[in-house]
């Protein structure tokens, strides 16, 4: 599962009518019966007509600049097994829609008469696609197109050239030449969301891009809070609001903190560490068991600590505050965050156990 909160520059702009990516959204609709058609809905509306979307989002703009963004366009993006999983339940993706946005009004932590701010607070339209196609400047597929276009230069040099150079073209899974424009194989159901820079109400500007790192602690409810919005948060939230909402069993590798750590190599992946240690079938949690190796091999690189753990009278009671205090600390960390936690965390705790053991030791 993966929420995007895409760059303005990406669609049409946000700074005045919301027309053009509302026409935009209605592309796959061309042609059908309105019954067949995949409609807007709203926070409680199953059914908005395009018309209706734009004015109220267009409309929704008090006390804002002509140079301010006046909406968003958030884009939810379910993995092939998260979708297969809800049968591509259309119901079950506007409920859980809805549930992402009840996540994205929370983030901003802020207020409205004194209750938390909710999604049904929003002025958002959601629409469901089905379909995806490649993207001009995607760059996983720019060799690709260039490798395509070449081919087709030359058929049109010699159209004789067609049949056996046409065994040459890059395909996906379905057969299609990928090119700017063509569908991509495989189920691409995802939701765009269009959501108001103001609230219903029309009291507060709220802007996904306004870093909470950047902002001032606020008291909400005597509790002091960042305002602003962390976006990794959102998307991790997002997530577990998937996983809950429908009992999905998430594997670590398919978790936006493993992917995000392994993005930024950032991380320490205790599940990936553990795998390579093949520790099936032991009882003990993934932490307890990481910790365990981890703290072993700093042992053996540690000649002060070997000294210590293998005089005779201490070796088993060494190894026992080993995998005591140690084992403790670093594992409830790792069991915490199981998809990655921060590398200077684990040498820390490491590194302070092994020094308090050594300072608490006699001989």
């Amino acid at each position: 599962m993966y929420v995007k909160i895409n760059n303005p520059n990406e669609y049409f702009g946000n700074k005045e009518s919301a027309r053009d990516l509302v026409h935009y959204l209605e592309k796959e609709n061309e042609g059908l019966a309105f019954d067949d058609k995949e409609h807007f809905f709203s926070s409680d509306e199953d059914l908005v007509l395009p018309d209706d979307v734009t004015a109220l989002i267009d409309n929704n703009k008090a006390k804002l600049g002509k140079d301010d963004a006046k909406f968003f366009m958030l884009t939810i993006n379910p993995s092939e097994e998260e979708l297969n999983f809800l049968n591509n339940d259309p119901e079950k993706l506007k409920s859980y829609t809805r549930a992402v946005m009840d996540e994205y009004a929370a983030n901003f932590n802020r207020t409205i008469d004194g209750k938390p701010l909710e999604g049904k607070d929003l002025l958002y339209f959601g629409k469901i696609e089905h379909e995806r196609r490649y993207h001009p400047k995607d760059t996983n597929h720019i060799n690709d197109y260039k490798h395509n276009l070449g081919i087709d230069r030359e058929i049109k040099k010699d159209a004789s050239l067609k049949e056996r150079l046409s065994q040459d073209y890059i395909k996906n899974s379905d057969g299609t030449i990928i090119r700017p424009g063509a569908l991509k194989a495989g189920n691409n159901t995802h939701i765009h969301v269009i959501v108001s820079r103001k609230d219903k109400a029309q009291r507060l500007k709220l802007s996904p891009f306004a870093s909470a790192r950047n902002t001032q602690k606020h008291t909400i409810n005597g509790n002091k809070v960042q305002s602003g919005f962390d976006r990794q948060q959102f998307v991790n939230n997002g997530e577990k609001r998937f996983d809950t909402m429908f009992s999905y069993e998430r594997s670590v590798k398919d978790s936006f903190r493993y992917k995000y750590s392994q993005k930024t190599g950032k991380g320490f992946f205790a599940m990936e560490s553990l795998a390579r240690v093949g520790l099936e079938g032991n009882t003990n949690t993934p932490g307890q068991m990481l910790a365990r190796k981890l703290l072993n091999e700093a042992l053996q690189n540690n000649p002060e600590l070997q000294r210590v753990v293998n005089l005779p009278t201490n070796t088993v009671q060494m190894r026992a505050q080993l995998t005591g205090k140690a084992v403790q600390a670093l594992a409830k960390a790792i069991d915490a965050n199981p998809a990655g936690i921060p590398m200077r965390t684990v040498q820390k705790i490491v590194s302070r156990t092994i020094e308090r053991l050594i300072r608490g030791i006699e001989f």
